[in-house]
Order: structure tokens, then sequence, then C-alpha cells
């Protein structure tokens, strides 16, 4: 052949290569109807390659299992980075460590994602380049790139050699999806944020803590404030507190997690701030506010114009004298720490506070007005380490009553605080006990929070707060993409798996390709170690093969056949179930 000319080659005698021709005599083809494999001969080098029954049912189950393999493991790594994104998230804060190590473990099961991919298109890749093969004819230099479809530049060689219309725009789905789908594993990166909008990490050392002895409403603890101005101070605290902790402005400083809580009542988790006072956090010690409220309809002096009122216990009748601030339409809470009648008195860190609401405004005078007798407590200091820590009981009967406290001390005579419908603490209740007690706790927790807040420091043991960073989730993108990776993944490897079921698809191996490829391997004798494809092409003289099967005898039904790559065969769109040699 005129492609070999000025190429010499020259047979090079290998040891051993008689003793192996020797050896080669004992071979013997096993018959066709021989479908068990024989015993094994220890002392023979050389073993005889047996038939076996072709089913396209089972070798379906054999296509599927790599396929199905690979989608179970980008399932578990897919479920593996939502599991990372959703931990991170949930942590208040994250040190720069943290935020490292989880960039880290990210972008390793990141990684795998990707190569898992790859690996799938590799898989369905050798699985269809038998199909297409067995469908039509290629040249041996079509064949070299049809073989190597496997990788992706496989496929866009196998367009360019193949230059038809069909196979371009197969060409280009096929590495479009391929594409797709690995730009959805990076596009992780937009499903998740890290922001630093005042988030706190926190490392022990010094902090700064609220002297929690008095409401000093100034920065001066050099003297001790009279309980007027206290009781002065812890009314303005919790009225000022419901517009600034309730709105997302008071909030952010704290990383989203406001110390200021609804939980089974109102919990409050006392700030810690640095020494240098740039940050502040939430600590561990925190304190249960809780208010539990009874309700009585007012018989007598509902319309605010008398200074007693008589409401109906029961079928008891009940008179309070000498109450002040009444008025209609509006609602007096009143604070019980100013008398000295040991009755009223509901334990050491409880605050008696009662409510009247008289009749609203054009409302009949017949109908009932509304009255509430409310216990509020404030629990201890949970989590108090140290004597600064702790609140004392009489400060904590302040904070409980604060919402009926004016500033004034005379014995005998209760607080009284007049609302307004207009604002939230004058609201008309209609008889609900749930919404005055979750009144009366949130405005005791509120100027429990603002003495926190604005009281003057003390230095202490704690976890210095800092700033840090915060893992910002998108979960409604994270579910479109991996979503979307998993069915399409699952669709691939179903769908190439049947398409390429209707032709034998030989195991991946090396030796097995050898064996199927030695029709065009044998016509190149002992040349062709050198070669590129173009040059085995031209020497082949461009013949056209087609990978089908050869019938050994004649039989039209499960006859004996060969599954061969040649020059004589027909394309075939599904090879026959039956022995194969």
């Amino acid at each position: 052949m005129s492609a070999f000319r000025g190429r010499q080659y020259q047979a090079v005698p290998v040891p051993g290569d008689a003793d192996d021709d020797a050896e080669l005599k004992h071979f013997r083809p096993e018959s066709a109807s021989d479908n068990h494999y024989g015993q094994h001969d220890p002392h023979r080098r050389s073993q005889s390659v047996r038939g076996v029954y072709f089913s396209s049912k089972s070798q379906l189950g054999r296509l599927l299992r790599p396929s199905l393999l690979r989608w179970i493991i980008s399932l578990i790594l897919s479920a593996a980075f939502v599991a990372l994104v959703w931990w991170y998230g949930r942590q208040t804060s994250l040190t720069r460590r943290r935020q490292g190590l989880f960039l880290i473990i990210s972008s390793v099961i990141l990684l795998l994602l990707a190569a898992n991919v790859q690996a799938v298109f590799r898989v369905a890749g050798n699985q269809l380049r038998w199909k297409l093969m067995a469908s039509e004819r290629h040249s041996a230099y079509q064949l070299d790139a049809l073989l190597s479809i496997g990788s992706i530049g496989g496929v866009a060689k196998y367009a360019w050699r193949r230059k038809t219309l069909k196979s371009t725009l197969a060409s280009l789905t096929w590495i479009q999806l391929y594409l797709g789908m690995v730009l959805s594993v990076c596009m992780t990166g937009f499903i998740y944020s890290f922001d630093q909008g005042g988030a706190g990490a926190t490392v022990a050392g010094n902090v700064l803590v609220a002297d929690l002895k008095h409401y000093y409403y100034s920065d001066s603890t050099s003297g001790t404030p009279s309980l007027e101005t206290e009781y002065f101070a812890a009314h303005v605290y919790g009225e000022s507190s419901y517009p600034y902790l309730d709105t997302p402005a008071g909030a952010a400083q704290w990383g989203g997690q406001p110390p200021l809580r609804e939980e089974s009542g109102w919990k409050y988790y006392f700030l810690q701030t640095s020494t240098d006072r740039t940050a502040s956090a939430p600590s561990g010690r925190s304190v249960q506010i809780a208010s539990t409220c009874v309700h009585y309809d007012i018989v007598e002096g509902q319309s605010g114009d008398t200074d007693s009122i008589t409401y109906m216990n029961g079928t008891e009748r009940k008179t309070l004298f000498n109450l002040q601030r009444a008025a209609r339409g509006a609602t007096v809470w009143s604070n019980t720490l100013s008398s000295d009648d040991p009755s009223i008195d509901c334990g050491p860190r409880c605050a008696r506070v009662i409510v009247i609401q008289y009749l609203d405004v054009g409302e009949a005078a017949t109908n009932p007005g509304q009255f509430f007798d409310c216990k509020i407590t404030v629990s201890a200091v949970d989590g108090a380490s140290l004597p600064e820590h702790a609140l004392a009981d009489d400060q904590a009967r302040i904070v409980g009553g604060a919402i009926g406290l004016r500033g004034f001390i005379t014995a005998d005579r209760w607080q009284y605080v007049r609302y307004p419908r207009e604002i939230v603490w004058g609201q008309r209740f209609q008889g609900n006990v749930t919404r005055v007690e979750w009144l009366s706790s949130r405005f005791a927790a509120g100027s429990l929070a603002m003495l926190d807040l604005l009281n003057p420091k003390v230095e202490s043991q704690g976890e210095v707060p800092a700033h840090g960073t915060v893992l910002v989730v998108h979960w409604i993108p994270m579910i479109i993409v991996f979503g979307s990776l998993l069915v399409l993944q699952l669709v691939l490897a179903v769908g190439v798996a049947m398409y390429s079921n209707s032709v034998i698809s030989p195991p991946d191996s090396p030796l097995v390709l050898v064996s199927m490829l030695r029709g065009v391997a044998s016509r190149l004798e002992q040349h062709g170690l050198l070669l590129t494809a173009r040059d085995i092409s031209r020497a082949l003289g461009w013949e056209r093969y087609v990978y089908g099967v050869r019938n050994l005898d004649g039989k039209m039904m499960h006859g004996n056949y060969r599954a061969e790559v040649g020059q004589d065969l027909p394309p075939q769109g599904r090879f026959p179930d039956g022995q194969y040699d």
C-alpha cells in the first residue's frame, strides 16, 4: 500500500516465541452449543474464549447499573451540599475560620459532583458508540473519533469528521446538555451569599455588660437614683421599646437575632458589648417574662365619670374606690408597687397590675366595661455566673410593673397611667385576655431590654462579640439547580441505556475493544504502530465499516452469531437474541 511507502518495519524475534507457538497448538475453540466456562487448567497459559447467550433484557440491567450508580452518587453529593448550606445558614455568625472551612468543604463537594457528571457522560458515550456504529457505516478515520465519544472532545471530533447534518446537530445537543449540567453545578455560587450586616461572632474575653442594680436614666453610677426616677425610667423605657425593637432597623444590629424574642411569653437575652464598644451581641444569659390575667365585667362606673368602679367576680360584686385618670374611651393601667396592702403582693419577682378599660366614645352606657387583674413575673437570670449578671428581686418587680408606673410614690395609693385608644397599649381589648397578657409582658420585656441597652456598663468576663459573617441561602434557586440536575441525569441514564440496548454493548474494556476491532486491525498486518488515524484510513482506502452480526450457521432464529466490525455487514438497528461466538 502506498501509504506505507517510506516506512520500514522489521520483525524482531522475541524470546519465547517458539514456546508460545508450540503452546498455541493446544488451543481448541469451544463448540457453539457450550454455554458454560470450562475448568481452569493451571498448566496452560492460554484459555479458550467461549460464546455466550445474548439477551437484551439482561443487558439492559447491566447498562443501567453504572448510570444509576452515578445518579445515586449525585443524589448523595447534592444532599450533602444542601445539608452543609442549611447547617451553616442556621449559624448566627461565622468567623473567618468557619467561613473558610465552609468554602473548602463546599468546593470539594461541588468538584466531586462535577467529576461525577463528567463520568455520567463518559459512561453514556461509551454505550452510545456501539449503537451509532451499528446504525451507519463509518470510515476508519470516523471510527477513531466515534470510539472516543466518551469525552466531550471526542464528540466534537466525531462531528467534525462525520460532517453530516444529523451528526452535527446530535453532537451539538450532547455538548449543550453536558455544558448545561456542568454549569448548573458552577451556578451554585449564586444560591448563597455572605452578609456582613452586623453579624456577631464571639470569642472568650472581657466584655461590657449593663449595670442591672438600678434604672439609672443617665451614664453615671456614682449615686443611687430615687425610686421616683427608677419608676419613671422603667415606664419610659418600656414605652419607647415598642417602635424601636420591633422594627428591622432595631434588630439588624444583632445580625437578625434580636435579644428580645417571643418564646412562651417573652424571653430577653442580655447583651454583651466589646470593650471598644464597636459590636454587641446577645449572650447566653436570659430572663423569662410571663403574664397571667383574669377578666371581669365592670357593671358600675364603666363610663369613666366617677373615681370608683364595681365589677362582677362571679356572682360577687366588688368595688374599687379612689381611682385616678378615669375618662371615657381610655384604658388605665395601674401598678400596686406603692401599696402597703400585703394581700396584693403576688411574690418576690411578681408585679400586680390592674387594667381598667372604660366604655368607648359613643358606646352605650349600659354595656359593661373591661377589668383585668394581671400578675407579671420576671424569672431569675438563667445562665448567670457572676454577681454582675444578677437581676435583684426589687428590680424584677419594677420591670414587671413598668406599664403602670408614673414616677410618684404615695403610701396606700396605686400608680396610674392612662392610654388613649390610638396607641397600642390603649387598644380596645373586647375581653381578650390573651392580648392583655401579651401587651403587659411585652412592655415589661421591652423595659428590661432598653435598660440593658442604655444603662451604664461594667466590665466582666464573657464572650467578646466581633463582626462576623452570616450565610444567606436562596432556597428556591437551590431547589431548581439541584432538582434539574438530578432529573436530567436520570433521564439521560435511562434514555441512553434503553436506546443502546438494541445492540450488543460490550463492557468498557480495552481488551474487548481490541477484539471487536480485529477485522479492521487485521488488514494492517504488521503495520500501523506509528501511523495516525488519517494515515491508517488512507492505507485502508477509506473503506467503510459497520458494527453488525454475522450468522455462523445460517439459522434464522437463535442461531450461532458473531458480533464484529466489518465491511460486508449491513447496518442493523437491532441485534437478535441468541448464542454469540
